[in-house]
């Protein structure tokens, strides 16, 4: 059974990350559909439920208003994806749910979090850059647009200092 980790902002947000369950999959897939230009499949989806894989959720009036997906390869932790409902955008969800799985990866004794994200989702560095993440490269030409291809921004929060 997972661990619930609760996060607390200055803002006076208080959130519950659950465990994202395969019954809560089709309100976080739809959310996931919704935000990105080339979604996953209903069943990639549901692979990124099982080990190694964890998924996590925020609930608002018993409605999946967030989740993400981690991959814990070692002592790393890769962020595959989170995402927030747009109609609870900009209400501080993102920005607790990060700081939640944060948490829960730093007890977990994970050494680092990385994630790539898409050069033109300032909002996003912004968030994650606050969250003590930092850039270490750039993948040219990573994501799919309309219009072609864009750039990723590779990103690291380090727990531990390296010897």
């Amino acid at each position: 059974m997972a661990i619930i980790v609760r996060a607390e902002l200055k803002t006076v947000m208080t959130i519950k990350l659950l465990p994202l369950s395969a019954t809560d999959a089709a309100e976080a897939h739809a959310i996931h559909q919704a935000v990105q230009f080339k979604p996953w499949s209903r069943s990639t989806f549901e692979d990124c439920l099982t080990q190694p894989y964890e998924g996590w959720m925020v609930k608002q009036n018993d409605r999946v208003v967030g989740f993400c997906i981690l991959l814990f390869v070692l002592d790393e932790v890769t962020l595959m994806e989170i995402a927030v409902s747009p109609d609870a955008q900009g209400q501080g969800v993102g920005n607790a749910m990060l700081e939640a799985l944060l948490l829960h990866c730093k007890q977990k004794d994970m050494h680092s979090c990385w994630l790539e994200v898409r050069a033109s989702n300032q909002r996003a560095i912004h968030l994650y850059t606050q969250c003590g993440f930092e850039t270490v490269e750039t993948r040219k030409g990573y994501y799919p647009t309309a219009s072609g291809k864009e750039d990723a921004i590779v990103m690291v929060r380090r727990f531990y200092s390296l010897p």
